[in-house]
């Protein structure tokens, strides 16, 4: 009976302890309740990826380009290849054509969203190592007065050589094709063909550089038929805003390589030799334009402007090119 008494005073202490400890009427408190995080999207399609860095959607089919003002970014829908300004990647999730949108998983829009990044640093960099310092000349000095000497005639002046003007050089009528580096002392234009039926800059580029061993595409200017690039988009290959020699017409024969050091490649994306093809009437039209641009810019005649046959032994750009319709618009 005693125990019994002691563990019913003990209890009895107790509850007044937590009675003092815990105020009458206060309630325990509610657990927190954690929102969730919001999941992640799955994927971006091209158009919301385009908009994160302002660039230009164009749908090919199979082909869908995101141009910007320094970088270009092409996919190609139901495979895992992209590219970044010439640049090749194969990505590990493939981009998928869905109701009409092209949807780009987040990891491969992720990752394309570094190389945008990284692309434009690089490219503003090369500008800024290839901006021309202004130089600001001192005032002329002041030219002396020659007084004649006494008793004796004049001397007679040599009539002066005419001033020579300076012709100011024209503007691109494509803003993508004026380079930033000072310009190369280019002799010649060197027409060719793809000798392919399928093409645009960045699959040449590729073949380049993985078949080739070259460190980028060999042609200065890549004119579309409308199969991998629009008909007659013309394409300005890397080497070009850079001002750097070409890598498409040297003679091994001969070892003769100043076709390349002055020389600028435009190649035709077609085979005009084999078949009976001919280039498409944009793309005639745009090399007439782009090759006129080049002469008066470059002082270059039109002599000077040579088909890849006539420097090597080749048949390029192919037999059935319309050569002297196109030389005759150069005149």
């Amino acid at each position: 009976m005693g125990i019994r008494r002691a563990w019913v005073l003990t209890a009895a202490i107790a509850a007044a302890s937590l009675l003092y400890l815990v105020p009458a009427g206060m309630a325990a408190p509610a657990p927190r309740k954690v929102a969730p995080k919001p999941a992640a999207a799955d994927s971006l399609t091209a158009t919301e990826f385009a908009a994160r860095f302002q660039m230009r959607v164009a749908d090919q089919g199979n082909c869908v380009t995101l141009r910007g003002s320094l970088v270009t970014v092409r996919l190609y829908p139901g495979t895992n290849q992209v590219s970044v300004v010439g640049d090749a990647y194969t990505l590990k999730d493939t981009i998928q054509r869905k109701d009409g949108a092209i949807r780009i998983p987040s990891r491969p829009a992720e990752f394309l969203s570094r190389q945008v990044l990284a692309k434009r640093r690089q490219m503003m960099a090369q500008r800024q190592a290839f901006k021309v310092p202004e130089v600001k000349l001192p005032p002329p000095a002041p030219r002396p007065v020659r007084r004649p000497a006494a008793k004796k005639p004049l001397p007679t002046k040599p009539t002066p050589k005419p001033i020579r003007a300076v012709r100011p050089r024209p503007a691109a009528p494509d803003s993508s094709w004026a380079p930033f580096a000072t310009d190369r002392r280019w002799k010649w234009i060197v027409i060719h063909h793809s000798d392919d039926l399928e093409g645009n800059a960045d699959k040449y580029d590729r073949v380049h550089r993985e078949e080739n061993g070259w460190d980028s595409l060999g042609y200065h200017f890549v004119i579309g038929n409308g199969t991998m690039s629009k008909d007659g988009e013309v394409e300005v290959g890397p080497r070009w805003p850079i001002q750097k020699h070409g890598a498409h017409a040297r003679n091994h024969e001969l070892g003769d390589n100043r076709y390349n050091e002055q020389g600028i490649g435009i190649c035709l994306v077609g085979d005009f030799d084999e078949g009976g093809r001919r280039p498409t009437s944009a793309q005639m039209k745009a090399l007439v334009r782009l090759t006129g641009w080049l002469m008066q810019r470059y002082d270059i005649p039109a002599h000077m402007v040579i088909r890849h046959c006539d420097c090597c032994d080749t048949q390029c750009p192919g037999k059935h090119f319309p050569w002297t319709a196109f030389q005759a618009h150069l005149r």
